[in-house]
């Protein structure tokens, strides 16, 4: 990754840099290093990837894990009725 595109990052983001350093555990510092040409290592790469990944609710963590016919199961659970 190039300096160019770790800044288009962030701002992509909308972070600044004290945002990103904070989120991704260094010093501000670090942050305009790598922007200004610094080289940027894979880990530091990783990390802020991984802030552009959505985040997924628990909900939804388990639908997915849930099979079809469990999906279905749980739509079609029984009602109470009133017996008056």
């Amino acid at each position: 990754m190039s300096s160019e595109e770790y800044k288009a990052t962030r701002e992509r983001l909308g972070m600044t840099q004290a945002q990103l350093a904070e989120a991704v555990g260094v010093k501000r510092l670090r942050i305009v290093q790598r922007e200004g040409g610094a080289t940027i290592t894979r880990e530091a790469e990783l990390a802020i990837l991984s802030l552009c990944k959505p985040k997924r609710s628990r909900k939804q963590g388990n639908d997915q894990a849930q099979t079809p016919r469990e999906r279905n199961a749980n739509d079609q659970k029984p009602t109470v009725t009133d017996a008056h």
